[in-house]
């Protein structure tokens, strides 16, 4: 897939998916104080928890701003734990 420049990203859906439905929040339910992601480098662990908490903040932060479930967005930001 062509790469429209330095740092862009295409992310494609599996099955035509939405992206909130690939990740449900089980492991969030099952395993909250898991490691979800270790950041190379710096070794900080987000877990499960941490992990459901924020999308749900991002989530809560599209929706007030007007996006919906069949909108298209884009998000840039720097490679850093405290932003996944």
């Amino acid at each position: 897939m062509p790469n429209a420049g330095r740092g862009n990203v295409r992310l494609s859906l599996l099955d035509g998916r939405e992206g909130h439905t690939l990740f449900p929040g089980t492991h969030a339910l099952e395993f909250p104080d898991k490691a979800a992601h270790i950041m190379a480098g710096t070794g900080e662990v987000v877990t499960y928890r941490e992990l459901n908490d924020r999308s749900n903040q991002l989530a809560q932060l599209l929706w007030d701003r007007g996006l919906r479930p069949s909108d298209h967005f884009a998000i840039f930001m720097e490679n850093n734990a405290r932003y996944l």
